[in-house]
This record gives structure tokens, sequence and C-alpha cells, in this order.
């Protein structure tokens, strides 16, 4: 999926921001068929109104409020799901590097330190260094 680039908006970005940080309340609705342009299995947050009780569904693609049937794009429910979006992802790189780190740290355990430098392990195999090992060429 594309992911759209919205104009700086200072109001709408400071609202989305916000909105953002309530994201982990946000009702998911995930498409079981096509609908128009959007496919099955894709995922919509609802996201709350600025009126209490009230929620638009929304994706990076589209949002039923007013503002983006008037405006088309970058209203800032699109935008807070793009905040939210990015910090999801931004945790789970965090997590994928610290479980490296743990990876680099099992190997120097079990290897010793010489074997586990990040440096060494990216070295490609030169299988004329393990003859004895190795039929290839070099």
């Amino acid at each position: 999926m594309t992911i759209p680039t919205f104009r700086p908006d200072p109001k709408r970005d400071a609202a989305a921001a916000e909105l953002a940080q309530t994201a982990g309340s946000w009702p998911r609705v995930t498409l079981r068929r096509d609908v128009g342009a959007f496919r099955a299995g894709e995922l919509f947050y609802g996201v709350p109104s600025s009126q209490p009780g009230r929620y638009y569904l929304t994706n990076a693609r589209f949002c039923s409020c007013p503002d983006y049937q008037q405006r088309g794009s970058g209203c800032k429910h699109q935008r807070a799901t793009l905040v939210h979006s990015a910090a999801i992802e931004a945790a789970e790189a965090e997590a994928d590097f610290e479980d490296m780190i743990e990876g680099v740290a099992a190997i120097k355990a079990a290897f010793g330190s010489r074997h586990a430098d990040p440096v060494t392990l990216a070295q490609p195999i030169r299988p004329a260094r393990y003859a004895a090992v190795f039929s290839a060429e070099d």
C-alpha cells in the first residue's frame, strides 16, 4: 500500500498528535470483502471525533469525516492513523534491533567475543580458509 504524504498543517498535525495518543483504544475494523476500491483485509480504525461518542472510519487512504469529504485528504484523523502506524513500526524496529543484540550476545556467550563482532559476522565466509569443510571456489 502506498502511504500518502500530506502538506504540513500545524493545526491538523497538532490535533493528530493528540489523537494518536489514544490510538490504543481505537476500535479496529477489517473488511471481510471488497468494498469499492477497498480490498478484503484492509484495516480501518474508528478514530474519535471531536464530538463525544462519535467515531470516523479512517485509514491512510480514507476518512468518513466531513473534513475529508470536503477536502479529499489530510484530515486530522488520517494524520493520526499515520502517526500511530509510524509509532508501531518504530516499536517493531526497536524490538527487532534488541533481538539482534540479544542474538549477538548469545553468539558471544557460545563462541567467544571474537566470533560475535558484527563486522566479523558480516564478512563473507571464504571457503579457501576452510578447505577442510568447503569444496567451493573462493
